[in-house]
């Protein structure tokens, strides 16, 4: 069940596999966890829009080691997150096009997007 009003367009298991993130088309992640005496812990924020517009979160990735997670967006911009502290931890510059898709290497050195 997603915690988002709108159309879902991604979704990224937690590395611990104790919740989940749920991004939308309404420029929104959820972060959803499994055990109700977690549930307090749940939370939605923007992450996608600029002033009046709204851009679909197309891709949500946590990285390998540290377990912070990065977003891209149909604004052609990716950002990332650490979730436990509710924070951006860095904003990338945009890019000219959407960014459909994204990934992290296995050691999370690298992150991919097209």
């Amino acid at each position: 069940m997603s915690p988002l009003k709108y159309q879902t367009r991604c979704v990224a298991a937690f590395p611990d596999q104790q919740g989940f993130l749920v991004g939308s088309i309404e420029g929104r992640v959820g972060v959803h966890h499994l055990d109700d005496q977690q549930q307090s812990k749940n939370f939605t924020f923007k992450c996608h829009m600029d002033n009046n517009d709204i851009y679909s979160v197309n891709s949500l990735n946590f990285h390998p080691v540290h377990h912070t997670f990065a977003t891209a967006g149909s604004d052609g911009a990716f950002n990332f997150w650490d979730k436990d502290s509710k924070q951006r931890l860095k904003a990338m510059s945009r890019c000219s096009q959407p960014i459909p898709c994204s990934a992290f290497n296995n050691d999370g050195s690298i992150y991919a997007y097209s």
